[in-house]
């Protein structure tokens, strides 16, 4: 298991960092495409997952979620530990981009991913973009 200390993706830590301090399209698009070399890399990202018993009579872990001010939901990620906000009781496992991006696409009602939320409110990309990211690939 990777280091948790380290960022899942150095290059995908500074691009969403370079957005969430500068937010222009430019920075948007330089993070998406990060984040696309990421998926081609075969790469983890930091996902928070919790203990849900929705639907069924057993215990599951799920990945944590939040809701946006367009009404959706969105799954939340992290590039580093260190972005992690302090006080976040959520239990933290490394999940690949890959994957993540299936659930994302198999999830009705889902808005996408938010890498990085609370500080600096996030880089969103929407569920559209990754179906089109994963489009990319195949």
């Amino acid at each position: 298991m990777q280091s948790v200390e380290k960022p899942t993706s150095e290059e995908l830590l500074e691009a969403v960092k370079a957005f969430l301090g500068d937010k222009k399209q430019e920075t948007y698009e330089a993070a998406i495409r990060t984040l696309l070399q990421v998926l081609e890399d075969n790469k983890s990202v930091m996902v928070p997952i919790h203990k849900t018993s929705v639907g069924s009579k057993d215990a599951y872990n799920v990945p944590s979620t939040l809701s946006a001010s367009n009404g959706k939901w969105y799954y939340i990620v992290y590039t580093s530990e260190r972005e992690i906000p302090v006080g976040r009781a959520d239990v933290m496992t490394y999940m690949p981009l890959r994957s993540m991006f299936r659930l994302v696409g198999s999830t009705a009602d889902c808005g996408g991913i938010c890498l990085d939320p609370w500080d600096r409110d996030g880089l969103f990309v929407p569920s559209e973009y990754i179906r089109s990211l994963l489009d990319e690939l195949n």
